[in-house]
């Protein structure tokens, strides 16, 4: 069992990573609250934190700050929209994974696998048919349908 923590203040997107990574084998715990996300470091055990970088209260970089200091440390897997704050942020995020929303699906699986060695339970990565893109309003499925999050 994996168990793993998706921060995002946009509350739709944590709900279509969480589907997306409904396997067999993961347990997905999501919050749209950096504060309640810190709580949940601090009382429970997570082998990778998924976290946005900029939002309100808590930034991403500050929940891997707590996350660092709990034993054992939990993988970290950074998102953001904002290319702007991986530049600016470039040395505080040296060492870490980071995925610049949108992206697809396949490529925060293999991320996902690559930090909690679970590659048995996702799919053929390279299967691309299967795959969605996300961005922070929809998703695209391969044959174009879009679908709205907010």
């Amino acid at each position: 069992m994996c168990d793993i923590l998706i921060v995002d203040d946009e509350k739709p997107f944590c709900m279509l990573l969480q589907r997306a990574l409904d396997y067999e084998g993961l347990q997905i715990t999501t919050t749209a609250s950096s504060a309640e996300a810190a709580n949940l470091l601090r009382t429970q055990h997570f082998d990778l934190l998924i976290t946005d970088l900029d939002m309100p209260g808590w930034t991403g970089l500050d929940l891997v700050h707590l996350a660092e200091g709990l034993s054992p440390a939990p993988k970290i897997l950074f998102m953001t929209a904002q290319k702007q704050i991986l530049t600016n942020q470039q040395r505080a995020l040296e060492g870490y994974h980071c995925l610049l929303k949108p992206f697809f699906l396949n490529d925060l699986r293999a991320k996902v696998a690559l930090l909690t060695d679970c590659w048995h339970i996702f799919p053929l990565i390279s299967d691309r048919k299967t795959s969605f893109f996300f961005s922070a309003d929809s998703i695209n499925l391969a044959d174009q349908q879009v679908i709205n999050c907010r």
